[in-house]
């Protein structure tokens, strides 16, 4: 007797739900780079201002998210890599970090997937210097070849204040995907 106004009641439900998910979403779209990305509710979107850095996300208290493409010298996946090849290349990631962050520490790392191709992380803390201060930053940094490409998200915050945007910037990473080409109109 209460089945049909259950019945009815799903696709309503799956409704609204969807819609509210779609006005919380911060949708990003790259055509150039055939990938999306959900940034956080609220987060301002502005291009990059330097030569690889494609997008960057920031909540306007210090916490941001930033999107960097490199060329590859040809098309690899990190699927090719043995295991030794990957702690090499985890290290060597760390290693170039530190050459711009001198006192950078790396406290973890590993291998995770991306929009399901094979990627690597590491967790690093250093201090930057601002105007009249010193800031002490952690960053979670993702790299991922894809198409002759190497993407880099990099997820940082001040340190004292990460562990309560963690959530939020696995969310945004995990939302990443590539896209075809032929997804977007011309």
């Amino acid at each position: 007797m209460f089945r049909k106004p259950i019945m009815l009641m799903i696709p309503f439900l799956l409704l609204c739900s969807t819609s509210s998910a779609s006005q919380d979403a911060n949708l990003y779209r790259n055509k150039d780079y055939t990938f999306s990305i959900n940034f956080p509710k609220g987060w301002n979107i502005r291009e990059g201002q330097t030569p690889h850095t494609v997008v960057v996300a920031e909540n306007g208290k210090g916490e941001s998210i930033v999107i960097q493409v490199w060329q590859l010298p040809r098309k690899v996946s990190l699927e090719d890599f043995t295991n030794n090849d990957l702690k090499s290349h985890i290290r060597a990631t760390f290693e170039e970090f530190k050459d711009r962050y001198s006192n950078a520490v790396l406290h973890d790392s590993g291998i995770t997937y991306i929009s399901n191709e094979k990627a690597t992380w590491i967790a690093v803390t250093y201090a930057i210097k601002q105007a009249f201060a010193t800031a002490d930053v952690k960053t979670l940094m993702y790299q991922v070849f894809y198409n002759g490409l190497m993407y880099q998200i990099m997820c940082s915050s001040l340190t004292a204040h990460f562990k309560q945007h963690e959530n939020i910037f696995l969310t945004s990473v995990r939302s990443f995907i590539f896209e075809e080409s032929s997804w977007y109109r011309k």
